[in-house]
């Protein structure tokens, strides 16, 4: 029986006070927020929102000096040794920023400690110059509070700050239109979510229509332009004069390139296109979109992006499409060209 009213009081002794590790060469204090030791972590939980009052008291840093520790000066600061703080936003003498336990404390005065053993302030805070009055300590930014009836996924509440007023933070990741730069989206319930995608490199999101979780396709707008390598051509095995090749162009585009790869000495091509409900099988010169056509002469694959040849350069949908070889010279034994055109 002894033993067990033993164990019983060690727990009930944890329980009520705080309980430490190492990290990184400093003690942590793991507890509830307003004991003795402010601890370093301060989880903790409960309905309904945070009480403001526990976010909501920073005050200024008159001057930090460049020495281990580094020395804080406030007037009446109120803290006493082994107080946890949190400093932020202090220039110069930015060593000083972090989470640190009030140590060697006066009236207008505390020092920056790993831990406080209640004589010596063990793995300081080191100085890297003098600091002047900026920035703020406080013993509430870094709360953190777990809401036990939010919206699932709204359950987290930070204390944070940057202009010497904490405040709540509550984490709420949006769930209708694009997301913020820098922030992926990713969403799965039957809540429908809407929105237009962001043709950015910093902005990704996935949007549902109506009726959701059904993803719409992705469309031409999501994807940036220069990862997008749209157009149509054709390979000729032999290449002669008259040669030639048709196919349809499944989506509208703008011509805005023409790429030619053969082993021959040159050759010319130009493009027949009409509407799929034109009368007729298929294009004919009758439906040619250039003028002279594009001539080719040299050993190397080419890219022009000049289309001035061209005498329309926006085919419509389904439109179909015939390459035509002219001009063909030497005794090639291939042919490509890809004409990029795009949405």
């Amino acid at each position: 029986m002894k033993n067990l009213v033993a164990g019983a009081a060690v727990l009930v002794c944890i329980q009520m006070a705080f309980s430490q590790t190492n990290v990184n060469g400093r003690r942590v204090q793991i507890g509830d927020w307003d004991g003795a030791l402010a601890p370093t972590f301060r989880p903790t939980m409960g309905n309904g929102a945070p009480a403001s009052a526990n976010c909501n008291t920073a005050a200024s840093i008159t001057s930090s000096t460049n020495a281990s520790p580094i020395v804080v000066t406030k007037t009446s600061h109120g803290l006493t040794n082994g107080t946890v703080i949190t400093v932020y936003g202090h220039a110069t003498n930015t060593a000083a920023n972090g989470t640190w336990m009030a140590g060697a404390a006066t009236t207008n005065t505390f020092a920056l400690c790993g831990y406080w053993d209640g004589t010596t302030c063990q793995n300081p805070a080191v100085g890297n110059g003098v600091g002047g009055a900026t920035g703020f300590f406080s013993t509430q930014v870094g709360r953190i509070y777990f809401r036990n009836d939010a919206t699932a996924g709204q359950n987290l509440y930070f204390c944070t700050d940057s202009t010497g007023s904490p405040a709540w933070t509550q984490h709420n990741p949006t769930t209708s239109g694009a997301p913020a730069t820098n922030q992926v989206a990713l969403f799965s319930s039957s809540t429908a979510i809407t929105g237009t995608a962001s043709d950015s490199t910093t902005t990704h999101a996935l949007f549902a229509t109506a009726g959701a979780p059904s993803f719409r396709a992705v469309a031409a707008g999501d994807i940036p332009s220069g990862l997008r390598t749209h157009g149509f051509g054709a390979a000729f095995s032999a290449p002669a004069n008259t040669n030639v090749a048709y196919g349809v162009i499944p989506f509208g585009c703008t011509i805005s390139a023409t790429n030619i790869m053969s082993d021959a000495t040159a050759l010319t091509f130009k493009v027949w296109k009409r509407a799929t409900s034109a009368t007729g099988l298929l294009p004919t010169a009758a439906n040619v979109i250039n003028t002279s056509g594009i001539s080719w002469a040299t050993g190397s694959p080419t890219r022009s992006t000049t289309v001035s040849d061209f005498t329309n350069t926006t085919p419509g949908a389904n439109d179909e499409f015939a390459i035509v070889l002219s001009g063909v010279t030497g005794t090639p034994t291939f042919a490509t060209i890809f004409v990029e055109c795009d949405q």
